[in-house]
C-alpha cells in the first residue's frame, strides 16, 4: 500500500485514510487506516529548529577560490548556488525557504543550511602541479604562521 504523505507533517502526527480499512459487514462501511509519522535518522541531514535542514556539502577548493556556482540536490530538485566570496571550511550558506514546510496547510518553510567542506585533491598530475606553482609565484596572497603572545 502506498500512503500519500502531505507536505508539512511532523514526527508524532498521524495520517488518516478514511474508508480505506477493513469492511464491517454489520455497518456495511469500511474503517479508517491510521499511520503514525516517524522519521528515520539520516547520516546526511539534520533537522534543526523544527523546520531548518542542516547538511554538509563538499566544495572543490578551486570552486571556492573562483567563487563558482555549484549545483546541489535539494528537496525541490537541483538548485544552483553561487559560492560567496572568501568562503571557508565550516562556513554556513543559507538557502532561504528550502527547508521543511511549517505545517500541512502552511506555505512557509524553514531554511536549508549548507555547511561547507572544502575538498583538496589527494593527487594532482604534473600539468596541474605546474599550473598551481605558476599561480603561487604570481599571487600576492601569502600565509604567515606567527605565534603571538
Amino acid at each position: 500500500m502506498t500512503l500519500p504523505i502531505p507536505k508539512g507533517l511532523s514526527p508524532g502526527q498521524q495520517i488518516v485514510l478514511r474508508n480505506s480499512g477493513h469492511f464491517n459487514s454489520e455497518t456495511k462501511t469500511k474503517g479508517n487506516i491510521y499511520g503514525n509519522i516517524n522519521l528515520k535518522v539520516s547520516k546526511k541531514i539534520n533537522i534543526v529548529n523544527s523546520y531548518d535542514i542542516r547538511t554538509t556539502i563538499n566544495v572543490s577548493y578551486l570552486d571556492a577560490i573562483l567563487e563558482n556556482e555549484i549545483i546541489l540536490d535539494t528537496l525541490d530538485g537541483q538548485v544552483a548556488v553561487k559560492l560567496p566570496k572568501k568562503v571557508k571550511n565550516g562556513d554556513v550558506i543559507t538557502l532561504h525557504n528550502h527547508g521543511l514546510y511549517q505545517g500541512v496547510k502552511s506555505h512557509k518553510r524553514g531554511n536549508l543550511l549548507l555547511v561547507v567542506n572544502l575538498v583538496i585533491p589527494d593527487k594532482i598530475n604534473d600539468k596541474e602541479k605546474t599550473a598551481l606553482k605558476d599561480v603561487l609565484e604570481k599571487t600576492d596572497f601569502k600565509v604567515t604562521n606567527e605565534i603571538k603572545e
